[in-house]
């Protein structure tokens, strides 16, 4: 009995583990296309939902998903807002919120591992969008 209990939980985690290394390369692979439209990231928020990416050479953000990758100008960029819910003292459902003037993509929602990854990349992106803009967003 104890070992098949093993077993299950050994087939569980390969296959979390498959499905986590298919979407980081599917993500990546995205990323990678965007390449032969000048875009080389110098940072990338590896988030639960999506990986964003951001160049600041040619001031361009990617978000990358598993089945394709969007490509913005930092001037497109209007708005980050983190939020969360709380939950017994902890901060739960971390996510960055990127509000976009486009419209056919106003809005994407980008889920992060966690709060301290949720708080850390918002400081960095209004870092860069301070360097790049002279604003805080």
């Amino acid at each position: 009995m104890q070992t098949a209990m093993i077993i299950f939980v050994s087939a569980c985690v390969l296959s979390i583990w498959a499905l986590y290394r298919r979407e980081d390369r599917a993500r990546r692979a995205n990323l990678n296309a965007l390449k032969d439209r000048n875009f080389n990231p110098k940072y990338i928020l590896i988030g639960a939902s999506h990986y964003v990416a951001f160049d600041t050479d040619s001031k361009q953000l990617a978000f990358a998903s598993r089945k394709s990758a969007q490509l913005f100008l930092f001037t497109e960029m209007a708005e980050i807002r983190w939020s969360w819910f709380e939950k017994g003292g902890r901060k739960e459902n971390n996510d960055l919120h990127f509000r976009l003037n486009n419209v056919n993509c106003p809005l994407v929602k980008v889920r992060c591992t966690s709060s301290r990854q949720a708080e850390e990349w918002q400081a960095k992106i209004q870092a860069m969008w301070f360097e790049f803009n002279g604003q805080v967003i």
